[in-house]
């Protein structure tokens, strides 16, 4: 074997082996994800499941009382409304078809004031809505073609990294049970901590978590629809009475 071949057979045993590492890192994520379904409810629950509902009661150290907040968000689609309720105000924000708005009352208004979102809120708003957990879980569920995992690297070793199209999304750690343990959304930098799974119907979704740094909240309810989730995601045409419904 001459010189020239040496190094070509040394080459193609790197590159053998390194396949071979990004395979083995590629499957114990997998494995990964399937404990963390597991743990969840079920691929079988998350994938046939269509849209979510939660309230939320959230504590937040820069505002003097806690306040509620509830979502109806849709999983095959990017469709969301929210709703936060304070002591003397009621905050509203949908999207859809690319467009967003927001409508904030106080209480004994008769009116708000709507504002429809710029084109870059609404782009951001559909980043997150992709990057969501829970939007997340039914893609991985479901076996959504553009995500694919592996195993973090460096200061996210352990972590499972969550790409779409190739590009990471999120990163995702659980304990050895599969239980969710934390979350990071790379859109914006959202970093959750999750307390303990608690069953929720079919599911199993954490009883309280917080913002890393940031406000804490503890789930009151939270319910996986298998029809498509109804409530007002577009901008309403003759203002909106302030109600919140998911079905």
């Amino acid at each position: 074997m001459n010189f020239l071949q040496t190094l070509l057979f040394i080459g193609c045993g790197l590159t053998l082996a390194t396949q071979s590492a990004i395979a083995s890192a590629e499957d114990a994520a997998t494995r990964a994800v399937d404990r963390y379904l597991e743990a969840v409810g079920g691929r079988a629950a998350w994938a046939e499941a269509r849209g979510e509902y939660v309230l939320a009661v959230t504590t937040d150290p820069r505002r003097p009382l806690p306040y509620t907040f509830e979502l109806c968000w849709d999983f095959t689609q990017p469709r969301t409304a929210e709703r936060a309720r304070m002591q003397s105000r009621t905050q509203l924000r949908g999207y859809a078809a690319g467009e967003g708005w927001s409508l904030g009352r106080d209480v004994g208004a008769p009116e708000g004031t709507l504002r429809s979102w710029s084109a870059e809120e609404g782009a951001t708003n559909e980043k997150l809505w992709r990057a969501a957990l829970e939007v997340v879980t039914h893609r991985l569920a479901a076996r959504d073609a553009d995500l694919a995992v592996q195993g973090g690297a460096g200061e996210w070793a352990g972590w499972i990294e969550i790409s779409e199209n190739g590009t990471p999304i999120a990163r995702l750690l659980t304990d050895e049970t599969g239980a969710p343990q934390r979350y990071r959304r790379l859109a914006d930098g959202t970093s959750l901590v999750f307390g303990p799974l608690v069953d929720r119907g079919p599911i199993r979704f954490p009883k309280h978590g917080a913002f890393d740094p940031g406000a804490s909240f503890e789930v009151i309810a939270m319910e996986l629809s298998r029809d498509p989730p109804q409530a007002v995601f577009r901008r309403p045409v003759a203002g909106h009475d302030g109600s919140m419904n998911c079905r």
